[in-house]
């Protein structure tokens, strides 16, 4: 296979794997399963995505003259699928505490993630030229969305006859294989030799030299709101529906939408990538007020909210698949490590306030922290109209 191939098989199974082990529907779920407290429920998302986010600069500070960024790569997909298997032990053996040490585990994938998004992006730069890289990003998301379907449409044969914890264990496994298969694939990937050195001493030095940083970071702290507002769509099915009937179609929805759009989302970000996250982020929008409102009017349809749920998943896999190919595009090779992990932390730095927030927050509103999340969207878009052309 050529490098673009490789890549994109190894783009496919971790995204996969993403779904098998999703924060928005699969976690809440699991934790639904372990009977933790509801404050972990509003935490799993904003945990999970700036646990991958906060320590980047750290790390890439600390690894920078040490370790060759595929042997960072490599690390990082191994760690996050040890803590899948930490979750399946957890949710099979009746450990005292297991929902924190779920949560734990959480932190840990978390961790993996952080190793593997600052350094995936320069291997993908190092052998995919500008031009193919939102296709890249985007036909990995329609494969994995096609997987997903399958799998989705597997489980839901087994409804209502099938415990929700052999389900789990099954998506689980799943997870686990596809980082396994995604490390044996990149042996055969050829890497960049190393990271780049700095020239800036810290993260704060970096954050005020560096205009176009600080405006990636507003935009993308704002826009990371379509990702925060979906927990609370599968919570607010799920208090009318049970659990095991409701979830596997939030499964399929969010498997449908990136099987339709991710391809070409990125067929469109390779045109524009600013342009592109206007229109997927006008998606992601029509599809938070559709739920909102029908939650709101009290039509609780299961099929009803199921399409809006896919039209924001739909608008939201634009806004991630045109957030990287931006920063590809935008960013020349010398300080793009130096972008991704300074933007990553300090956008980890925003979510782990704003899931703190949120937390208590949903104690006093419910369903109705999804205007709240809708109003930060808003303003993202008008931070995003604002931000340069990268072509």
């Amino acid at each position: 296979m050529h490098g673009f191939q490789r890549l994109l098989s190894i783009s496919s199974f971790t995204q996969l794997a993403d779904e098998l082990v999703s924060a928005k529907i699969i976690l809440p779920w699991l934790f639904w399963a372990l009977n933790a407290p509801v404050w972990m429920l509003s935490l799993l998302v904003p945990l999970k995505e700036s646990g991958s986010l906060l320590p980047q600069w750290s790390v890439k500070q600390a690894l920078r003259s040490r370790y060759q960024t595929g042997f960072i790569w490599r690390v990082g997909m191994l760690l996050q699928g040890a803590s899948i298997g930490a979750l399946l032990v957890v949710l099979f053996v009746p450990i005292v505490g297991r929902s924190y040490i779920a949560l734990l585990s959480v932190v840990l994938l978390s961790l993996g993630r952080a190793l593997c998004s600052f350094t995936i992006k320069d291997i993908q730069a190092h052998n995919v030229a500008k031009g193919e890289r939102g296709k890249l990003i985007g036909l990995g998301g329609s494969i994995s969305g096609l997987l997903t379907i399958l799998v989705s449409g597997y489980l839901l044969q087994f409804q209502g006859s099938t415990d929700k914890n052999f389900i789990l264990l099954g998506l689980l496994l799943g997870g686990i294989a596809c980082y396994v298969f995604g490390v044996l694939i990149s042996l055969s990937l050829s890497m960049p030799t190393g990271l780049e050195s700095s020239e800036h001493g810290s993260l704060m030095h970096f954050w005020q030299d560096t205009p176009l940083l600080r405006q990636i970071v507003y935009q993308r702290s704002a826009v990371l709101h379509g990702a925060l507002v979906m927990p609370y769509m599968v919570l607010a099915t799920a208090s009318e529906q049970t659990g095991q009937s409701s979830l596997p179609w939030f499964m399929l929805s969010g498997a449908i939408a990136s099987f339709l759009a991710s391809a070409l989302w990125g067929i469109l970000a390779d045109d524009s990538a600013v342009h592109t996250m206007q229109k997927a982020l006008i998606m992601t929008l029509v599809g938070a007020v559709g739920f909102y409102t029908l939650w709101c009017l009290e039509m609780n349809s299961l099929w009803a909210m199921m399409v809006c749920f896919t039209l924001a998943n739909l608008g939201y896999a634009g806004v991630r698949t045109a957030r990287k190919t931006y920063l590809l595009d935008i960013v020349e090779s010398d300080v793009r490590q130096q972008y991704v992990a300074s933007g990553n932390t300090l956008v980890g730095m925003a979510l782990l306030g704003l899931g703190g927030l949120y937390a208590v927050l949903y104690t006093y509103l419910s369903t109705h922290i999804i205007l709240v999340c809708i109003a930060v969207m808003l303003v993202g878009m008008g931070i995003t109209a604002r931000m340069p052309k990268e072509k």
